[in-house]
């Protein structure tokens, strides 16, 4: 098994994909903003006018940006090893950054909303 850079960056990726998920699901059931999510957003500090509308308004994109993060951290995990189809790998790769370009506009615009 050969070790390169982009290897590691497909597991942190899919390790990103699974903490996203996790904390997405913890903020559904608590009812509660998960602090990482409060330091990404530029939050602290401030109060939250509508904790379960900025919640309802984040978690269906951060969950599609997770499943997203594990699906291409895999796939681009596997292709690394075996070389196996570089041009999925790259259509993975733009459609995880777009992904992840929704996701981020999606909280800053429910940041301004609720907070």
């Amino acid at each position: 098994m050969r070790f390169s850079a982009w290897i590691f960056l497909d597991v942190v990726i899919l390790i990103f994909g699974i903490y996203q998920i996790i904390i997405c699901s913890q903020m559904r059931k608590s009812g509660k903003i998960n602090r990482s999510i409060r330091n990404r957003s530029n939050t602290l500090g401030r109060p939250c006018r509508d904790e379960k509308g900025y919640i309802e308004a984040i978690t269906k994109s951060g969950m599609i940006l997770g499943v997203s993060a594990v699906v291409t951290g895999v796939y681009d995990f596997i292709s690394d090893l075996t070389g196996f189809l570089p041009i999925i790998k790259l259509l993975m790769t733009v459609a995880f950054l777009l992904i992840a370009y929704w996701y981020f506009r999606s909280v800053n615009t429910a940041t301004k909303k609720y907070f």
